[in-house]
C-alpha cells in the first residue's frame, strides 16, 4: 500500500499499518529532516523493521536531493539480515510498481566470509572463527601469494577469486540477500567470489544490510569497508539493546601465555625467512625499508581488497605521514622489538592472581627504553608489512594468527596509553569481561570502560544514526544518550498509548 506520512509518500509492504508504525515513521522523519540522530523503541511484533525500511527508502525517493543518501542497516544476526532483505524485496517491487525505473536501487547483504559469503570449501571447512576464515582467504588471494603461485604450482590459490579478478562482475539493480549472493557465486555460469563482489558493490549500493554491528563499531572490521561508505548515509543500529557491551568489546583485546609462546615461534620462523631473503632477494627488503621511511606502511584505499587485513585504523592523522620509527623500521629490528614485548609480558602472565590497573601508561613506561609509544601504536601496521614483504604463505597458521593478536594488543596499548577510559587486567579468563576463547587459564586484557569511544566515530561521521530497541523500559532507553555521550533529536518509546 501507499500512504503519506508528513508529506512523504511511503511504499509500505503490508495491507494494514499499525498506529505505532505511523508514529514511528513520524519520528523518523524528524531525525532525517534535521540530519541528526535518534533513539526509538517499539514493542515486539509491531512491525518496527517494516516501518524503518519502508520509510527510509521512501524518504530517499521523495526528493531528488535525497537520492544520494545511502542506508546502512545493521541487523543483529544473519537470520535478521536475511529477513530485512526479504522484506525490502517486497518494498522494492511496490516502489517499482508506482515509480518505474525511477525507483531503481541496488541493495545487498553483507557479512563475514564465514557467513556464507565464502564458497570455497577448502577455506570454510573446519573453520573455527571468522578470523581463521579471513586468514585462510588471505592465504590464497593476497597479491604476494598469487605472485608466488605463478612460479610454484604447489601453492593453492582460489579459483573463485581468480574468476572475480578476470570478470569483475557488476550487480544490476535489485535486492540481493546473502543467500542470493552465495547462489550467484556458485552458479556454473558465474563461479565468482561473492565476498569480493559484495565488497565492490558497497560503493554503489543504495542500501547495505550488514550482519552484526562490528563492521561499523569495531575498528578491526570497520577498516575493511569504511572507505566505501558515504558520509551522507543513514545508519540504523537495529535491536541494539546490547550496543553498550558491543562498543566496549570492540575496543578490548586479550592475550594469554599461549599467545606469547606461539608468537615466539613465529619470530623464529620469520628470522629464517629473513635470512633467506637477505641471501636471495635483498632488494625486496631494501624496498620495504625505503617505503616505510616515507610514511605509514599501508593505506586501505591503496591496497587491493584481497590484501586488506583486519587492523586498527584509529591512528592519529599526524602518524600517517611520519616515517616508521627506526627501532621497528627494518624487519630484523621489528622482530627484536616483538621479542622484547614477549619477554616483558611473560612474567606478568606467570603470576596467578588478579590485577587491575587503571592506566595503560604504567605498562608502557615499564616497556621503555626498548619500546616507545610511537613504535607500539604502529606494531600492527609493521606486522602487516612484514607478512607481505616476506611473502608468508600461510597467514592462517596458528603462530601467525597469534602474532597478529599480540601486535593488535601492542597497537591498542600505544593508541590508548594516555586515555583514562582504558585499563589493563590480569586474571582467569572467566573473570575478564571481553576475553576471547584463549587456550590458557590466565589472560592479560586491555579493557575499554567507555562505550562512547566506539560510537563516537559513527556519530561524528554519518549524517543520521538511528538506534532502535524492542525491549526494556523508557528509563533504560534514556541511559543511552548519557552513556554514549550524545544528544539525540528524538529519544522515546513508541506505543499505542501515545497521543
Amino acid at each position: 500500500m501507499k500512504v503519506t506520512i508528513d508529506e512523504v509518500p511511503v511504499y509500505f509492504p503490508h495491507p494494514e499499518i499499525h498506529p505505532e508504525q505511523l508514529r514511528y515513521m513520524h519520528y523518523l522523519k524528524t531525525v532525517l529532516d534535521r540530519k541528526s540522530h535518534g533513539i526509538l523503541q517499539m514493542p515486539k511484533n509491531k512491525g518496527k523493521s517494516s516501518a524503518l525500511i519502508s520509510f527510509i527508502t521512501s524518504y530517499r525517493l521523495w526528493k531528488p536531493e535525497n537520492l544520494q543518501m545511502k542506508l546502512i542497516y545493521c541487523a543483529r544476526n544473519l537470520e535478521e539480515t536475511e529477513n530485512i532483505l526479504s522484506e525490502l524485496k517486497t518494498i522494492y517491487q511496490l516502489q517499482r510498481h508506482f515509480l518505474g525505473d525511477a525507483a531503481n536501487m541496488l541493495a545487498i547483504g553483507f557479512a563475514t566470509r564465514m557467513n556464507k559469503l565464502c564458497i570455497n570449501s577448502t577455506i570454510t571447512e573446519f573453520s573455527i572463527s571468522d578470523e581463521f576464515v579471513d586468514s585462510k582467504c588471505l592465504g590464497c588471494t593476497a597479491s604476494w601469494i598469487r605472485e608466488l603461485a605463478l612460479h610454484n604450482t604447489n601453492i593453492n590459490i582460489c579459483s573463485y577469486f581468480e574468476k572475480y579478478q578476470v570478470d569483475r562482475p557488476v550487480l544490476p539493480p535489485g535486492v540481493y540477500t546473502i543467500e542470493d549472493l552465495h547462489e550467484l557465486g556458485e552458479d556454473e555460469q558465474n563461479d565468482f567470489c561473492p565476498y569480493f563482489v559484495a565488497i565492490d558493490a558497497l560503493r554503489t549500493a543504495n542500501v547495505v544490510v550488514i550482519c552484526g554491528y562490528n563492521y561499523l563499531l569495531n575498528p578491526k572490521y570497520a577498516g575493511i569497508i569504511s572507505s566505501k561508505l558515504m558520509d551522507e548515509s543513514i545508519v540504523v543500529l537495529d535491536d541494539a539493546e546490547d550496543i553498550l557491551e558491543v562498543c566496549k568489546t570492540s575496543l578490548s583485546v586479550a592475550v594469554s601465555m599461549h599467545t606469547l609462546t606461539s608468537t615466539s615461534l613465529f619470530v623464529k620462523e620469520m628470522r629464517l625467512q629473513l635470512e633467506s631473503f637477505n641471501a636471495n632477494d635483498p632488494d625486496r627488503l631494501r624496498a620495504e625499508y625505503d617505503r616505510l621511511l616515507q610514511g605509514l606502511t599501508r593505506n586501505g584505499d591503496d591496497l587491493p581488497p584481497s590484501d586488506v587485513w583486519r587492523a586498527h585504523p584509529a591512528l592519529p592523522a599526524d602518524v600517517l605521514v611520519q616515517p616508521m620509527p627506526e627501532d621497528i623500521r627494518s624487519a630484523s629490528n621489528f622482530l627484536t622489538a616483538l621479542q622484547h614485548l614477549i619477554g616483558y609480558l611473560k612474567p606478568m602472565l606467570s603470576c596467578e592472581d588478579v590485577q587491575d590497573e587503571r592506566s595503560l601508561l604504567i605498562l608502557v613506561e615499564r616497556l621503555q627504553p626498548h619500546l616507545n609509544l610511537q613504535s607500539l601504536r604502529l606494531f600492527y601496521e609493521r606486522f602487516h608489512s612484514l607478512i607481505s614483504t616476506l611473502k608468508v604463505k600461510n597467514p592462517a597458521h596458528l603462530h601467525c594468527s597469534d602474532a597478529r593478536v599480540l601486535c593488535d594488543f601492542a597497537t591498542m596499548l600505544g593508541i590508548y596509553a594516555q586515555s583514562s577510559e582504558f585499563r589493563i587486567r590480569r586474571g582467569p579468563r572467566g573473570m575478564l569481561e571481553h576475553a576471547p576463547d584463549v587456550l590458557c587459564q590466565y589472560a592479560l586484557q586491555i579493557c575499554c570502560d567507555d562505550p562512547s569511544l566506539a560510537m563516537k566515530v559513527v556519530l561524528d561521521r554519518f549524517q543520521s544514526v538511528v538506534i532502535t530497541a524492542t525491549t526494556g523500559t523508557s528509563d533504560s532507553l534514556g541511559r543511552f544518550p548519557q552513556i554514549l555521550k550524545f544528544q539525540p533529536i528524538v529519544c522515546r518509546p513508541v506505543s499505542s498509548d501515545d497521543p
